[in-house]
C-alpha cells in the first residue's frame, strides 16, 4: 500500500514525480497532515490526488517548495533530491560527512544533499551504479525510488509485539516500544 501504479501499470522506469515521492515517504511514515493548507503555493491544485500527503510533507518538514510560492508537484525528482528528502524524513545523519566521495562522480552532488548521501553510503543502501557514479541530478526512476525504500527497512511494524531483534526497523504503532527492548540494527 506504499506505492501505487499509473493507471494499469507501475510504470517502473518512468521518472517520479515531487507529489509521488511525497505520497511515498508519507505512506511509510503512516503520517497525515493535521490541517492541510498549501494555499501558498500557486501550482498545489487542491483536488489533486496528492494533495494532503504533499500537504502533510511540506507540514513535517520533509519537503520544501522549489521558491517561495511553488512546489513543482509534477515535475520529477532528481536522485539527490530524494536522498536529502530521505534524510529529513528518517533522521539520517553520517558518521563520516565525506562518504559521499566514495563515487566518481560525488563532486557533483550539491551542498545540501553531501551529508544525505554519506548517510546512506554508510548504511550500504546507496551503493550507486556499476559505473562507480551516483549520478547525483539524474532523474530517479519509480523502480529506483522503491529499491530504495525497500533497502531502506527491512521492517515496518506498527504493533510493538511485531518488533523484530536484528534489522533496520520503521515503527509506527502508537504504543510504547515495551521496556528493555533490544535491537541489533537501526529503530526510526
Amino acid at each position: 500500500g506504499i506505492m501505487n501504479g499509473r493507471g494499469k501499470d507501475l510504470a517502473a522506469d518512468a521518472n517520479t514525480t515531487r507529489a509521488e515521492t511525497a505520497a511515498l515517504l508519507i505512506r511509510l511514515l503512516g503520517a497525515e497532515a493535521e490541517q492541510p493548507d498549501l494555499s501558498q503555493f500557486r501550482d498545489a491544485d487542491e483536488n489533486a490526488w496528492y494533495y494532503g500527503e504533499l500537504a502533510a510533507a511540506v507540514e513535517l518538514g520533509i519537503m520544501n517548495g522549489t521558491s517561495q510560492n511553488t512546489l513543482a508537484p509534477n515535475n520529477p525528482i532528481t536522485r539527490e533530491q530524494v536522498f536529502a528528502l530521505l534524510s529529513r524524513a528518517f533522521g539520517l545523519q553520517p558518521q563520516d560527512p565525506d562518504a559521499y566521495r566514495v563515487f566518481l562522480d560525488g563532486s557533483a552532488c550539491s551542498a545540501y544533499a553531501t551529508d544525505a548521501v554519506s548517510a546512506l553510503v554508510e548504511m550500504k543502501i546507496l551503493t550507486g551504479y556499476t559505473d562507480g557514479t551516483v549520478r547525483p541530478r539524474q532523474y530517479i526512476t519509480r523502480a529506483e525510488l522503491a529499491q530504495l525504500l525497500y533497502q531502506l527497512f527491512t521492517c515496518v511494524c506498527d504493533d510493538p509485539a511485531e518488533l523484530p531483534t536484528s534489522g533496520n526497523v520503521l515503527y509506527r504503532g502508537s504504543e510504547p516500544i515495551p521496556e528493555g527492548y533490544s535491537l541489533d540494527g537501526r529503530l526510526t
